[in-house]
């Protein structure tokens, strides 16, 4: 029996003497509501949603603030790479419709992995990171914010290797 939700491993390796971390065949997705309703993500052939109208008997759930201390996370996985702009739809705190198109291609360029750079010198270059690049993308009342998440292998001058999640923001655009 064959299980189709098994996630795929990146198989590339990312090229050591460069110094730059990148895509492979995989990324995971994740997306966050805040002050907001309605939020609907298409990706390709895959479509997602949460405080919808739809799952609360045709009710509107607004989402509460952002907590204190949140760090943005994917909870869905194995995506293959930029197979399509990602479409955003949501409901502001008024309950205005808004919508964004996002084309990955652009906001990563020559795939690259955006990373703190403050300890470059200590990545264990010959795999730099665990697991697959985490791409997040966050409404929050009117405002849209996309991330990048990826956890990196650092090795400390006493030999212990750490894995340490680093998340840059690439996107911020107000409505």
């Amino acid at each position: 029996m064959f299980n189709i939700f098994k996630k795929k491993k990146n198989t590339d390796k990312p090229d050591k003497t460069e110094r730059v971390m990148r895509f492979g065949k995989y990324h995971d997705l994740g997306m966050a509501c805040f002050n907001a309703s309605d939020m609907k993500i298409a990706y390709g052939r895959f479509g997602m949603r949460i405080f919808s109208r739809e799952n609360n008997d045709g009710k509107r759930h607004l989402a509460g603030p952002k907590p204190e201390g949140y760090e943005p996370n994917a909870d869905m996985l194995g995506f293959e790479v930029f197979r399509d702009v990602l479409k955003v739809r949501w409901h502001d705190y008024n309950d205005n419709e808004l919508s964004y198109e996002i084309d990955l291609d652009a906001l990563f360029p020559d795939k690259i992995i955006p990373h703190n750079k403050e300890d470059e010198d200590l990545i264990y270059w010959d795999e730099p990171y665990r697991g697959d690049p985490e791409i997040i993308v966050e409404v929050d009342d009117r405002t849209l914010r996309v991330y990048s998440c990826i956890t990196v292998r650092v090795v400390y001058p006493d030999d212990r290797l750490v894995h340490r999640r680093d998340c840059t923001q690439l996107l911020e655009k107000s409505f």
